[in-house]
Order: C-alpha cells, then structure tokens, then sequence
C-alpha cells in the first residue's frame, strides 16, 4: 500500500500561498475583558459526587442487558447497580451502590 500525498507539499510544489489569517478590528486584549469562566454543568445533577465506571463487553451481552432492563423497567444503571452490589456482598463488602 502506498503512502498518501502530503497536500501541504503538494499544494507547496504547486505554488499556492498559505491561508493568511485575517485581522479582526474589535481585538480585545484578554486582560482588558471582563470573563467569567464557569463550568458548562456538563456533569449531570445527579452524578454529582459519582465517578464513572467503563465495561466493554461484546454487542450480544448489551443487548441482553438492554432486553433485560426493559423487562424489569429499570434502567443500565440500576441492573449494573444491583450487579455490583451483588458482588461486593459475594466478596464480604457492603453495600454501597
């Protein structure tokens, strides 16, 4: 397989110029501008004080997961809950999910 072409060479080899970035007149110098800078609220209210956990498991056992949580009408989050609950009592822990 070969090796794409450079368009930065390409377009060097062809003589074109480089993009020039254009002025604005309404530049403000950041220590003039009055910013406040707040978090976006990207976390949920709900998930305040939570730390998120990642499992990656094959297509057929989310599905089964997903079929699983509609039948009982629960949510991922409650049938992974109750999982990990289930397990922290099989290995002598609390329950704390």
């Amino acid at each position: 397989m070969s090796k794409r072409p450079n368009l930065a060479a390409a377009l060097h080899e062809a003589g074109a110029k480089p993009a020039q970035a254009q002025k604005s007149a309404a530049v403000v110098p950041i220590e003039s501008a009055q910013v406040e800078i707040r978090s976006t609220g990207a976390r949920a209210p709900s998930r305040e004080g939570q730390r998120a956990v990642t499992l990656y498991v094959r297509p057929e056992a989310h599905k089964q997961l997903r079929l699983l949580a509609v039948e009982n009408g629960a949510s991922i989050q409650d049938l992974m809950s109750e999982a990990l609950n289930d397990l922290f009592s099989k290995h002598g822990r609390s329950r704390i999910v």
